[in-house]
């Protein structure tokens, strides 16, 4: 009899433990610096869990998860305690964010969109007004706004012909053209006065 008594139990504990090895739940808390969150379905609310980083070695990602998102975890053993966030599940409010099979896109919370398409061989990047994006090697560094772009480096190499529309300023340095300098105190030869023209600069 007591070898048998039990096994209601055991059953009952076997198909609870089953039952939680793959858990879908919303993130009800987070914790950014340690990487884990706590996920709640129904009146269930789980311990704190890790999430699952596309890597985590010498290459290392971060996407944190946000309150409200949908999530799977995943316990091998059907211990809620010791389960792994896996992954994000679209929803009727937050769905897919593109239909394309050749696109891997990317939207973030502020309207920023990144997006490849293999088909298409584009790579589209579009911000919102006020977005800035930073750029730096080394001591080198773009700055581009929607206002403003500003490349600082030691020294900038055009290879192609190059058209200005708008107005151009030279404030500071020196300006050659063909080995000849022709700024702002440069000289000519052969000045006649009247309406005479002037040689090429010194």
């Amino acid at each position: 009899m007591n070898g048998t008594s039990d096994i209601p139990a055991r059953i009952n504990e076997a198909e609870g433990r089953i039952a939680q090895m793959v858990f879908i739940g919303t993130v009800s808390e987070v914790d950014y610096k340690s990487n884990r969150y706590r996920l709640k379905s129904g009146e269930l609310e789980s311990d704190w869990l890790p999430l699952l980083q596309n890597r985590a070695g010498g290459v290392r990602t971060h996407e944190p998860r946000h309150k409200g998102e949908q999530v799977l975890a995943v316990s091998p053993s059907g211990d809620m305690s010791q389960a792994v966030i896996m992954g994000s599940l679209p929803t009727n409010e937050r769905g897919h964010v593109s239909d394309r099979g050749s696109a891997t896109k990317t939207i973030y919370e502020d309207g920023t969109v990144i997006e490849h398409d293999s088909e298409a061989k584009a790579l589209t990047v579009k911000a919102p007004a006020g977005l800035t994006l930073n750029v730096s090697v080394g001591d080198g560094a773009l700055t581009l706004t929607d206002q403003e772009a500003t490349l600082k480096v030691a020294k900038i190499t055009l290879d192609g012909d190059v058209k200005v529309t708008g107005g151009l300023d030279g404030l500071g340095g020196r300006f050659h053209h063909k080995g000849k300098f022709v700024g702002n105190t440069h000289r000519h030869t052969g000045v006649v006065p009247g309406n005479g023209l002037s040689k090429g600069p010194v």
